[in-house]
């Protein structure tokens, strides 16, 4: 039995990736929003641009319609000068500093503060 164990957890530590993605809760005001073919990008005074969502396909758990409809809150936080808090869910590490340029963002949640 203790054999069976220990292979089952070998091959669970085998099975999970490496480097796999952290959550990092990012908070800034908003530097720019544009678009480029489908996509909409925003940057934070806090973090490098990223991809938030497409308004032509699916884009992680973001349709075209409600990224149409985040963008528009983006938009409205950007012209109000408000800061806002992105959840990126598949940041590289739980540090917003991590986020690369043109990072394709899994955005949990985007609250405007």
């Amino acid at each position: 039995m203790k054999a069976i164990k220990t292979m089952f957890c070998a091959a669970v530590l085998l099975w999970v990736p490496a480097g796999h993605a952290a959550l990092a809760v990012c908070t800034g005001k908003i530097e720019s929003i544009t678009s480029r073919p489908g996509y909409v990008y925003v940057k934070l005074d806090t973090i490098n641009e990223m991809a938030m969502c497409s308004v032509d396909v699916q884009f992680f758990r973001y349709s075209p319609a409600s990224c149409k409809d985040l963008k528009s809150n983006v938009m409205l936080a950007f012209a109000t000068a408000r800061s806002v808090t992105a959840y990126v869910d598949n940041a590289p590490t739980g540090d917003c500093s991590s986020i690369t340029p043109g990072h394709n963002a899994d955005i949990q949640l985007l609250l405007v503060n």
